[in-house]
């Protein structure tokens, strides 16, 4: 038997106040989402921002749930249920988020092989390497797996591989119209976080841009990108999303369509901060039409590069 666990930040299991703090304050306690040493970052974040943001965090989830749950957990059980279809009964695909459940350790407890020759592989759904993303879920892993020791194969982050931008590229082209201005909205960072063990998350986006811009022929006034999530007092990536939709329609632009290329499936993120937020922004300041592209989600050309990159 040959396993491929599929990691994602994770999710609220319910958008209840009490379910999204609880979810917040695991997300948040995170010494690499947020590097302040405790008791002082217990302090921030369980006495003031899970306190402050639960409720509102809690209605924009009720916005965007569905009847099987959060987006971010549908979208990846479909992915997984997909793959788990296409490799069959020798290998078993498992779902292991970061935060919330499953989490990564009920994912590592269903791994029950002592074959020698089985191979076990880790995806973290991430195409951007980040502190706060991919390195923090591999060092969660090898917290998980120290006693256990299994031989377990990490597949790096894929925002340069050639499958994922065609992937990208052709979601893109499926939905673009020749009248729209193309804004590619990636998540942010505060710019303490920008480079980590010496990878600059921002450069590596702008790749992604450049790449997506040259396969769909695009002139750089058709094509913006920005970062979006901005929170707290600390200065955080530039350009802002918000920011770049209002500039793009002081401009005169009216048809607008955002993509998400650092998101792999469609969450609250690109749902409620882009789909709803942003589209009705961008209308109040004078733009006709907003179009959010979706996220790869289960797309054939995403199954395509995972199954690539998690079976040699």
């Amino acid at each position: 038997m040959n396993y491929l666990i599929l990691n994602q930040l994770g999710t609220p299991e319910t958008y209840s106040p009490k379910s999204v703090g609880k979810y917040l304050a695991e997300f948040l306690m995170d010494a690499n989402v947020i590097p302040i040493r405790r008791p002082l970052r217990d302090l921030i974040v369980k006495v003031g921002i899970v306190p402050l943001r639960s409720a509102k965090s809690a209605k924009k989830y009720e916005s965007v749930w569905t009847e099987g749950g959060s987006p971010l957990m549908v979208n990846t059980i479909k992915l997984q249920k997909k793959l788990q279809d296409l490799l069959g009964h020798d290998w078993k695909v498992i779902v292991g988020m970061r935060y919330s459940t499953p989490s990564m350790q009920q994912a590592l407890d269903q791994i029950t092989t002592s074959d020698p020759n089985d191979r076990i592989y880790f995806m973290p759904l991430y195409p951007h390497y980040a502190q706060a993303t991919v390195y923090s879920s591999v060092e969660r892993l090898e917290q998980l797996n120290k006693n256990a020791q299994r031989k377990i194969s990490i597949i790096e982050p894929f925002y340069d591989k050639a499958w994922y931008n065609k992937a990208q590229s052709q979601i893109i082209k499926d939905r673009l119209q020749p009248k729209q201005h193309l804004l590619l909205s990636y998540h942010g960072l505060p710019i303490s976080q920008e480079v980590h063990a010496g990878i600059s998350y921002q450069k590596q986006c702008l790749e992604t841009s450049k790449m997506i811009q040259n396969e769909l022929g695009l002139k750089d006034d058709q094509i913006s990108s920005a970062f979006q999530s901005r929170v707290g007092l600390k200065k955080w990536l530039s350009p802002s999303t918000e920011d770049t939709m209002q500039a793009l329609a002081a401009k005169g632009i009216k048809h607008l369509a955002v993509a998400c290329p650092s998101f792999v499936a469609d969450c609250l993120e690109t749902i409620e901060e882009i789909g709803m937020e942003l589209n009705e922004n961008f209308i109040h300041a004078g733009g006709e039409s907003f179009e959010l592209i979706p996220c790869l989600n289960d797309h054939d050309l995403l199954i395509e590069g995972i199954l690539t990159e998690g079976r040699p």
